[in-house]
């Protein structure tokens, strides 16, 4: 189980590369893009990485702790 979620977590951060040529995404720090990613995979139910798919309980579990961990909060549109 902890290898499991060791390894959702390396596949949510490191996430697959988006190639936009937003210029306003280019201008997001790293932590941006993580809460962006996550923010995206719970609305979704989705999952990043290799295999794409609805993300388990546990999964959408460890994405909120993540959410709320890098306090994802602060970079919401008000």
């Amino acid at each position: 189980m902890k290898k499991a979620c060791a390894l959702f977590l390396v596949i949510l951060i490191s996430g697959c590369t988006y190639s936009k040529s937003n210029s306003s995404t280019d201008s997001l720090t790293p932590k941006e893009q993580l809460c962006q990613e996550l923010k995206r995979n719970i609305i979704f139910n989705a999952t990043s990485g290799p295999t794409f798919g609805a993300a388990s309980s546990t999964q959408k579990a460890e994405m909120y702790r993540l959410y709320d961990k890098n306090n994802c909060g602060q970079f919401e549109r008000k």
